[in-house]
């Protein structure tokens, strides 16, 4: 198995969703709630995981940052929200959210 990932994730809204986009790759998730949104981006980069897998790439090789904006967002954010331990987690996803930070829209 991969080692586990962990990742900084800038969190804002548009609309009615929630969007999550990590800072040190460019990988976004969606969800209609912020209490709903870590396990979202959880999912989307064990998604890019297997990708790469089945590409032959180790980890999240070839994924580039995200766009500078987004770590200016983190960067800014004054609100960080905590995520759920890992220990109490029922899924042992390779990624854990190790900063998430609530910012303004994009």
């Amino acid at each position: 198995m991969t080692d586990r990932i962990e990742v900084n994730v800038v969190a804002f809204q548009e609309g009615e969703l929630w969007i999550a986009q990590c800072v040190e790759y460019d990988i976004a998730a969606f969800a209609k709630s912020l209490p709903e949104l870590p396990r979202a981006l959880e999912r989307a980069v064990a998604a890019n995981l297997c990708v790469n897998a089945d590409l032959g790439r180790n980890a999240l090789d070839g994924v580039p940052p995200a766009p500078a904006r987004f770590r200016e967002m983190f960067d800014h954010s004054h609100m960080d929200v905590k995520t759920r331990d890992e220990n109490n987690s029922t899924t042992r996803l390779p990624v854990r959210i190790r900063d998430l930070r609530v910012a303004d829209a994009a």
